[in-house]
This record gives structure tokens, sequence and C-alpha cells, in this order.
């Protein structure tokens, strides 16, 4: 089976109803290749495959954008996976929803029909993202930041318990951090928000008098998130 740190195989549809068909990497020199040309020549001729993958990386980088819609019609422009010949053709596309990001490949062999063609539109246009699943901790991490000040709502990832930056290079980082504490259907999170930070402290989770604040919220089983109290140094001025 195929598995690469940043990809993960989720799901894999195909039209000749080959059952636990997964397109395999291919070896090439030294290395393996994946995906492409090497994925398609491994397909029947006149079938259709499509691939969903969870891509970690991008979930866990700063290129995150919530993709709010909830099907994937937007991103489908083609309406046929066929290339402009419509004999063959390689496409795909990549959302992140509800912290969770995907790459979803589709592959069109040779020979392939009007038929077919149309029945993999038809299945990317009928997946519908219905609900974030309640009880799950992104769900809750999310749900808590709607309960924060406009401000500093942005500054959390909506994916990242821990992330830093540099406020001047080489000396100071912000730090953010978020602590969740399930409590039966229910979820307490904790935000915190340091600025001058040394380098060497972004890992510790004490919150200093004179560079922290901090916010906890309640999260109910229903998704409602309520402020529950926050403390620390006044916030700082951002610029912008």
């Amino acid at each position: 089976s195929w598995s690469a740190p940043e990809l993960a195989p989720l799901a894999a549809f195909n039209s000749w109803g080959g059952s636990g068909f997964w397109a395999q990497p291919v070896r090439e020199g030294a290395g393996f290749t994946y995906g492409g040309q090497s994925t398609l020549g491994q397909l029947p001729e006149g079938g259709a495959y499509v691939v969903v993958m969870g891509n970690d990386f991008q979930a866990m980088s700063n290129s995150y954008v919530e993709h709010e819609a909830r099907d994937l019609v937007d991103l489908w422009q083609s309406r046929d996976c066929r290339s402009g010949d419509r004999t063959a053709g390689i496409g795909g596309l990549s959302l992140c929803k509800w912290t969770r990001c995907y790459s979803i490949e589709v592959y069109c062999a040779p020979g392939v029909s009007d038929a077919t063609a149309q029945a993999v539109t038809s299945l990317l246009e009928s997946w519908q993202f219905d609900a974030f699943p309640a009880g799950d901790e992104n769900w809750a991490l999310q749900q808590a930041s709607r309960a924060l000040p406009e401000t500093v709502t942005s500054l959390f990832s909506p994916v990242w318990a821990m992330s830093t930056r540099w406020t001047t290079p080489g000396e100071t980082v912000e730090t953010l951090f978020s602590e969740i504490v399930a409590e039966g259907d229910a979820f307490t999170v904790v935000f915190q928000y340091r600025w001058d930070d040394p380098p060497d402290q972004t890992n510790s989770r004490e919150c200093p008098e004179d560079h922290c604040h901090w916010w906890r919220v309640e999260v109910a089983p229903d998704g409602a998130a309520t402020l529950l109290e926050e403390g620390g140094a006044p916030l700082p001025q951002r610029e912008g």
C-alpha cells in the first residue's frame, strides 16, 4: 500500500469494479514516483479512478484556508475528467475543511466514455460536508475560538496547539498556545497569547504576568461557546 508522511490515502473509487484497487508508487531509477502518468498507466483502458488523500502537510502549515462551501462544485471547474482532446486526463483539487486538509486526485484513462466521465463528475458533485462532528477536539477548538475577541481570533491556528512567530528577528517571538480538556460531553479550552518571549521559552506553558494574556472558554455539547474568564497583562497594540 502507498503511504507518505504528508499524504495518507483515505478512500478510492474506480469505474471498473476493482475492489480494493489502490494505485501504487512506480519505481523510477533509484526511487519511486507516484501520481501523474505513473498512476494513469495503472488504469485499464476506459477506466476512471478517484482517490482522496489526507494532506497533513497543508493542514499543519500556514497555508491553511477554510473551504467555506459545503460541497466541491466550485472547486471542480472542468466538469470533465478528460483532457482537451477528450481522450484521457489527470486532474485534482485540494481543500481544507473543519481543521483537516484533503487532496483529491482524478484520473481518466484513454478511452473513457461520456457516461464514465459524467459518473466522475456526478461523484464529485455529490459529496457534501454535512456537519463538523461534535465531540471532535478540533471541533471544540474551532467553536471556542469564536468566543475570543475579534482582534485575537485570527492569531490562533485552527489546527495547531502551539505556534510561534518572530516579533523581533533573532530576539523575541509571539507564542500562541491552546489546551483542550474534555469534561464529559463538554470541553474547556484555554487560549494563551504571549509576546516578547525569549526563543528558548516558547515551549513553556507558563503565563508570565507582564507579557501574557489568557482566555478560558467552555464549549457545550451543542457547540455553544462561552467565555468564562480571562486574565493576564493588557494586550499589546498591534500594528495594522
